[in-house]
């Protein structure tokens, strides 16, 4: 149960107090406990003891105690001021911590993977447990907020070996369902971040002792040279994780304090969802199966990087596949394994890029075709010529939004007569971040959203809340929105015109085009998303 849940079923808060307070807490970017009692309502120390009884914890009073000054010592800073935590005393091999928010389960995790010993917990007055930090784990002078000194290696079990660290670094990555694993290196500590969702989080703080052998040992896996840190350097790494094949893309570049690594996880193994799971709104959803049911023509899918463009296309190869057809894939890399299809992965080294692989895959007879990405003329010509032959072809290309994807293909050399003549729909899109259902709470749409919304009338939507489900976050998953823009002939003449992407864009919306915003906005309205998250995606 939550801290806000807990102060209300409680009778401490009202509903309409704790909205308030998580109202204080997102505005200042506090914790919860310490806006409940900045509001007045509620004092620290009663705070904390409601906690530690609600949970069966010991509660500490700390206003005449004093920590063991061994215990100070070699406690890791980074943990000790990141979580607000306080080593109290040694019991035989456990130790016992002092802690203000006892619902921070994920803390009470990372501290105790950290340490490796075993580890009790007491709740303490968060403003007393500040004090005693302030006191005895001062930070140093030009030390980043939240990063110990070189000395916070004591607790770290020298027996746990390296090889052991990073598979678990991984596994749980993957578990986890997280996209990118961040490796940085800063002054007093190897930084570990997941990115889930979109969003990076801290996963650890590795000491620097250890720094260099973790690197080391992804590199190794990776097939990089772990001799050379001055340059750049791209590996991949393929590992079984609970029966799983799972590949990781590894980039390493040299930073200030060392190699900095990103492994983006690709787990070809994992399920393409199916269309009706992308998220498209009813009515689009029977425009783009309609759509790939055409015999010819370029599906083409636009938007930046990791916005879930190739899980787009891979929903309709599953919707498309059969046994009466043929789908070749050429792609960098494969994100998916489809039985039934071929799938080439494009190799720049030995000169195969997505140009040369495409030529060949034309003599195979295909009937579908996908293209991981245009990047050039010859790619982007290829592909035109083979859609006006018959094929399908399914892309994707790097634009902001669907009418700029026009004179992207202009800029790169494509005459206008091939682009009207084969492309059949474009779509733009983004990913946003999914409420909570288990927690997500009903508020309602204030004037300035209202009119961001362009409703007249009062209307409830649902806002993010967090609990344990969720990581706290108020978010689970992801999902799409989507702009469609069908080739429509009054589309058509514009390109053969040249018109600028404003124009076309123009043209497009007063054709019954969805932009981005108001299809994130009919999603907010429904209870799939908030505000927030669209307005962060598609600001521009």
């Amino acid at each position: 149960m939550r801290l806000g849940e807990i102060l209300v079923d409680k009778g401490i808060l009202t509903p309409h107090q704790l909205e308030e307070a998580l109202q204080l807490q997102a505005e200042r970017k506090i914790r919860l406990g310490e806006a409940v009692v900045k509001k007045g309502w509620i004092s620290s120390q009663i705070l904390a003891q409601t906690l530690a009884a609600h949970f069966h914890l010991p509660y500490i009073d700390l206003r005449a105690f004093s920590p063991a000054a061994h215990l100070i010592k070699i406690f890791p800073k980074a943990l000790a001021v990141e979580y607000q935590v306080l080593p109290i005393k040694e019991e035989g091999e456990k130790l016992m911590i002092a802690l203000s928010d006892p619902t921070d389960l994920a803390a009470q995790d990372t501290i105790q993977f950290y340490l490796h010993r075993p580890v009790s917990f007491a709740v303490a007055d968060p403003t007393k447990i500040q004090t005693l930090l302030s006191k005895y784990f001062s930070a140093e002078e030009e030390a980043p907020a939240g990063i110990s000194s070189p000395e916070i290696t004591p607790f770290f079990n020298e027996n746990e070996t390296i090889i052991h660290l990073v598979h678990e670094l991984l596994t749980q990555a993957v578990t986890s369902g997280v996209s990118d694993i961040h490796l940085e290196p800063l002054r007093h500590a190897l930084r570990v971040r997941y990115r889930l969702d979109g969003v990076c989080y801290d996963r650890d703080y590795i000491p620097p002792s250890y720094q260099a052998a973790v690197i080391s040992r992804v590199k190794l896996l990776s097939g990089m040279d772990i001799t050379e840190h001055r340059l750049p350097q791209d590996g991949r790494i393929q590992m079984n994780v609970f029966q799983k094949v799972v590949d990781f893309r590894v980039s390493s570049v040299p930073a200030k304090y060392g190699e900095s690594l990103v492994l983006r996880i690709l787990d070809k193994e994992g399920l393409a969802p199916g269309i009706k799971e992308l998220g498209f709104l009813e009515e689009d959803c029977r425009t783009f199966i309609d759509l790939i049911k055409a015999p010819d023509g370029i599906l083409l899918v636009t938007g930046p990087t990791g916005s879930g463009k190739t899980t787009t296309l891979y929903a309709a190869l599953k919707e498309t596949q059969s046994r009466e057809i043929k789908i070749i894939t050429t792609e960098d890399p494969v994100e998916y394994t489809l039985d039934g299809i071929s799938q080439i992965q494009v190799h720049s080294k030995v000169g195969l890029d997505f140009g040369r692989a495409l030529r060949h895959i034309l003599r195979h007879d295909p009937d579908v075709i996908l293209v991981g990405e245009i990047r050039d003329f010859e790619t982007a010509e290829i592909a035109m010529r083979s859609a006006m032959t018959g094929h399908k072809v399914y892309s994707t290309l790097h634009t902001n939004d669907a009418p700029s994807a026009i004179n992207r293909l202009i800029n790169i050399g494509v005459e206008p007569f091939l682009i009207a003549a084969s492309l059949r729909t474009i779509i733009a899109q983004r990913l946003v971040r999914k409420l909570c259902s288990a927690c997500k709470i009903t508020s309602r749409l204030s004037d300035h959203e209202r009119k961001r919304l362009g409703v007249q009338e009062e209307r409830e939507i649902f806002r993010p809340r967090g609990c344990l489900r969720c990581g706290q976050t108020g978010y689970r998953g992801r999902v799409a929105l989507f702009e469609m823009m069908p080739f429509t002939e009054s589309i058509k003449a514009l390109t053969l015109e040249r018109r600028p992407s404003a124009e076309i864009r123009k043209a497009a919306l007063a054709g019954g085009m969805r932009s981005l915003r108001e299809d994130g906005f009919n999603k907010v309205l429904l209870g799939v998303t908030s505000i927030a998250e669209v307005l962060a995606v598609t600001e521009n």
